[in-house]
């Protein structure tokens, strides 16, 4: 059996098989058959503002009806992955750092990266013109995670707006979008659209700073930046972790609906995971070698990067990553564009 990066949403209690998308701690569970690994990631406060690089002006672009408004960023280095004083005081926690670490430097070259995450009415276009369906997905049912026959990305388990982020969808899914939204472009000069490696995502999600979150270190400013667990209604697991302030959203919200970060990015570290096109590993450099009743590593299982509306603080931060199989279709997961610079 392979080894991958899994979550569980269906309990937060238990020594360390705790953690779930959106509200509880990682759990690093070894079977005789699977390592599962739960986690999730913080928040913390640092105003958000358009910036400029040395000069660079980020440049917005928009090729088609279906298509993202995308933000060209500048080339630059920053350092990838969490720190040790992230998890000092993350009791429950401590097991997610081997995912983060090393911290290294990484160096990205200029790219264009969506300002949104693909919403319900772009996707609705594709699906209308190609008669995808994509049925089956892993919801919330009132009382526990199960995976839905009836579910998809229409009905998710909740209501939702032609503007909310588009969940329930896989990584194979996204890659059908992305291809036939690339075959919808005329202009010889636009980049043909994929999704961002996770050495890009980190850097834009980042934006420049090297707190936890884009906005610093204090998770009690969640509400203002990011839909992840809090107060708001009847989210799940009353008792579950949860920063004591109110988004308005118990589920998914309309894209842009909170502040950007620094570059102009909205909703990087919340309202719904986002597909990058890493295969999974665990760790930076220096993967944790596979126990061999576990197989080995491959790209049947692809990297999650982000936070959700069902994440838990401590998962609302910029290093914070998972990863599912290609085919996993859940209500947390959605994606965002990614183009190379066509400068």
């Amino acid at each position: 059996m392979n080894l991958g990066f899994l979550f569980s949403r269906d309990r937060y209690k238990a020594d360390l098989s705790v953690l779930s998308a959106k509200f509880w701690p990682l759990a690093f569970r070894i079977s005789s058959q699977l390592l599962l690994l739960y986690f999730l990631a913080p928040t913390s406060p640092i105003a958000a503002k358009t910036a400029e690089i040395e000069g660079f002006q980020f440049k917005n672009s928009r090729d088609c009806d279906a298509c993202s408004e995308m933000i060209t960023l500048p080339a630059g280095s920053y350092s990838m992955g969490a720190t040790k004083e992230e998890f000092v005081e993350a009791k429950g926690y401590q097991s997610m750092y081997f995912n983060e670490s090393p911290q290294h430097q990484i160096n990205v070259k200029s790219f264009s990266i969506a300002k949104f995450s693909v919403t319900r009415r772009q996707f609705s276009i594709f699906a209308r013109e190609t008669g995808f369906t994509g049925k089956g997905c892993k919801i919330y049912n009132g009382h526990d995670w199960v995976v839905d026959s009836d579910a998809d990305w229409q009905n998710p388990g909740f209501k939702q707006t032609d503007q909310d982020p588009v969940v329930c969808v896989s990584w194979d899914d996204a890659q059908q979008f992305i291809k036939w939204l690339n075959s919808k472009i005329s202009d010889a000069k636009s980049k043909p659209y994929r999704l961002p490696t996770e050495e890009e995502w980190e850097y834009a999600a980042r934006a420049g700073t090297t707190t936890p979150m884009y906005w610093g270190s204090d998770r009690a400013l969640q509400c203002k930046y990011e839909n992840a667990r809090d107060l708001s209604e009847d989210r799940i697991g009353p008792d579950g972790p949860h920063v004591n302030c109110d988004d308005g959203y118990a589920r998914t919200s309309p894209v842009g609906s909170f502040q950007p970060n620094p570059w102009g990015l909205f909703d990087m570290l919340g309202d719904a995971y986002q597909w990058v096109s890493d295969c999974s590993h665990i760790g930076y450099r220096n993967p944790i070698p596979v126990p061999p009743a576990l197989g080995s590593l491959d790209c049947r299982m692809k990297v999650v990067r982000g936070a959700s509306w069902a994440s838990v603080p401590f998962a609302v931060r910029s290093a914070n990553r998972l990863a599912f199989k290609t085919s996993v279709r859940d209500s947390t997961l959605g994606f965002r564009l990614a183009a190379d610079s066509s400068n």
